[in-house]
């Protein structure tokens, strides 16, 4: 018990004084009952309520409603996995006042529960902060009270409308000569104004029924359940690495978890993201060539980069203003500070970033944790962009050309990877004592070393378009549907799409698990050849088990994807993506606790993250990311022609599917 040691130390500062003045009270209750805790002085209060080991946080909420007293963090940056200690100590206590207790002990030439003298020099002792709701979040609080008038008149506007198109018949008795039948007479809808019109893109029942919208009945909406099993395994995937990185108050047992089979479905994760980035691809591939026969040859590439910007931006701008302005007001505890490093920490100075879709690659080609999960934004919006090249290419030069292009961006990625990897000692396992996340930006952010899942969607939209309009115009293209014209041909490219998918999950356990070895396991070049490789095997996995879904090859696998329950969580997929963390982390943060480490509690943390997050990202989706696309929708429509076809060749794929 470390702090009965610092405090028989001599030392000339406040804090010291204050505990000195008490300390032989302190050794003589330390031995006693405490059972009655009203009876003890508030020295002793003190250290029943600071923390006895590493991860013990102590009793924050007793602590600093205790008189005279001021709670502390101290973090003593050992590893990658936080090793903290909560005390529990006289107000006149600073937090420099602590580190400079602790660097006399280290210069006394003793240790600290066994920790190495340097380690005295990374300590940090942080004090709980609280954060008063400023300017930014009151107005934030506003646009949602407008916001919520706005649901509730454009829901009523929608409802009238739905009542006034209904059939009522006024029979008015007509002498006829010949005949005397009544006439019915329907009574045109009474028209709206231009404000209410716009209301209505905000209305609950029409964004409501969107979110159930089935979309196109074809074999691509396999892809709603891909979106929304993938969306989930990212909820999973941060739950692991958020309380693997967090205050673990059972840390020997973490090794244990390390090691279990199930903890590689959790820490494989990273994967799900590529899931994202192929169907982007795909999405681009397929709609562009199907708008080019549409318009003959032609591309309305600004309209649609525009359209892009503007339907991410709203949930977006809403997200950063709640992590930045609100939710630090709405919570605390003795990990509270911690909010700051998870989700908003480069914000102050690089918050333009985010808009500019460059906050992977700024500042200093490093990226910033403004919103953490937006680098996913950047990177995708990046590779859309250059993108287009590739399409355009497809479109008006020899086919052959695209397909060398996309060969050699495959090679270009891989080489990449390897030389960044190997230049920087970056390891499969970031819990490596030679790791840390800024090594790990330099692949897993960076549009160059993602474009592997990105490309290999965007061939596979130029294979299905030319499926779905029965015409093929390119030999490689011919040759892939004959190979998928065969069921056990299309069966062996599916299992070897499943065979693949192991390989990328199962590869990493042997890193993860070897907690003796430094998280090694393999050699440091096989370490070195797997990270480069990865991204690769990730999209042909995808590729492979995709392409005979898309041909109507595997029933079985393409009847549980397309299952109607997935529809929602798919509609809602980017709101659940862009929210999960704030939520998440907000809640990790609150917490007064060490969390005690099992697979049962990771599991029923995860099912009460998911339990929370996919609601709010279903409504998020419902209030800011379904209105303000349909605004977008509305202006952006291009106007018809009178000589325009009635019907293009393939009808786009609807926004149920869309990225």
């Amino acid at each position: 018990m470390w702090f009965l040691l610092v405090i028989t130390i001599s030392a000339s500062n406040p804090c010291w004084d204050a505990l000195e003045d008490e300390g032989r009270s302190i050794l003589q209750l330390i031995i006693k009952d405490y059972s009655d805790i009203k009876s003890k002085t508030t020295s002793a209060l003190q250290l029943m309520y600071s923390g006895k080991d590493i991860n013990d946080l102590g009793h924050y909420s007793s602590c600093i409603d205790l008189a005279n007293s001021t709670y502390f963090l101290v973090d003593f940056k050992i590893s990658t996995i936080p090793t903290t200690t909560g005390l529990c100590l006289p107000s006149q206590c600073t937090s420099e006042n602590i580190k400079e207790l602790l660097l006399t002990y280290k210069d006394k030439g003793k240790k600290l529960l066994s920790f190495s003298p340097d380690i005295y020099d990374k300590i940090e002792v942080f004090e709980p902060k609280t954060y008063a709701l400023g300017t930014g979040g009151i107005l934030w609080i506003i646009f949602t009270i407008l916001l919520s008038i706005c649901i509730i008149l454009g829901t009523y506007f929608e409802y009238n409308q739905i009542e006034n198109l209904k059939p009522k018949e006024q029979i008015i008795e007509l002498e006829e000569k010949n005949e005397g039948k009544s006439s019915e007479i329907m009574q045109p809808p009474r028209r709206l104004p231009g404000y209410a019109k716009i209301m209505m893109a905000f209305s609950l029942i029409k964004n409501w029924n969107s979110l159930f919208d089935k979309g196109a009945d074809d074999t691509t909406r396999i892809f709603n359940g891909v979106r929304a099993m993938s969306v989930g395994w990212v909820i999973l995937g941060h739950i692991y690495l958020t309380r693997l990185t967090g205050v673990t108050y059972n840390i020997e047992d973490i090794l244990h978890v390390f090691k279990s089979p199930i903890s590689a479905i959790g820490y494989s994760s990273a994967m799900t993201v590529d899931a994202f980035f192929w169907l982007g691809g795909f999405l681009l591939g397929y709609l562009s060539l199907n708008e080019a026969e549409y318009n003959h040859g032609k591309i309305a590439w600004r309209r649609r980069i525009l359209s892009r910007v503007l339907r991410i931006l709203p949930v977006y701008i809403f997200i950063m203003c709640f992590a930045n302005l609100v939710e630090p007001s709405i919570g605390g505890g003795p990990l509270w500070h911690l909010l700051d490093e998870f989700n908003i920490i480069g914000c102050p100075n690089y918050w333009y970033s985010n808009f500019l879709f460059l906050n992977n690659v700024i500042p200093d080609w490093k990226g910033n944790d403004c919103i953490a999960q937006s680098w996913y934004l950047a990177a995708d919006m990046q590779l859309f962009l250059f993108s287009i090249l590739i399409v355009i290419l497809y479109i008006k030069f020899p086919k052959k050309y695209t397909w060398i292009v996309i060969f050699a961006l495959l090679v270009e990625s891989f080489v990449s990877k390897l030389i960044i990897v190997t230049e920087n000692n970056i390891l499969l396992c970031m819990f490596n004592s030679d790791q840390n996340f800024d090594k790990y930006r330099k692949i897993y952010t960076k549009p160059y070393t993602r474009l592997d899942s990105y490309v290999l969607g965007l061939a596979c939209g130029f294979i299905f378009y030319q499926k779905k309009a029965n015409k093929v115009i390119d030999p490689v293209v011919g040759y892939v549907h004959w190979f998928l014209s065969s069921k056990i041909r299309a069966y062996g490219m599916f299992l070897l799409g499943v065979g693949l998918v192991n390989v990328v999950v199962w590869v990493p356990s042997g890193p993860f698990s070897d907690y003796d070895g430094d998280f090694v396991y393999y050699s440091k070049e096989a370490n070195y050849f797997f990270l480069a490789i990865f991204k690769l095997f990730t999209g042909l996995a995808y590729s492979f088990l995709f392409l005979p879904m898309l041909f109507d090859m595997i029933p079985i696998a393409q009847k549980i994807l397309s299952f109607d329950l997935w529809i929602p969580i798919a509609k809602a997929s980017f709101s659940i993506y862009m929210i999960h963390l704030c939520i998440m982390k907000g809640f990790l943060a609150s917490e007064s606790y060490g969390f005690y480490i099992t697979q049962l509690n990771l599991f029923t943390d995860f099912m009460f993250n998911a339990t929370m997050e996919i609601p709010l990202g279903i409504l998020l989706y419902l209030t800011i990311e379904a209105p303000f696309a349909n605004i977008t929708k509305a202006a952006l429509a291009p106007r018809k022609k009178s000589n325009e076809k009635s019907e293009p060749l393939i009808t786009e794929l609807k926004s149920s599917i869309q990225v």
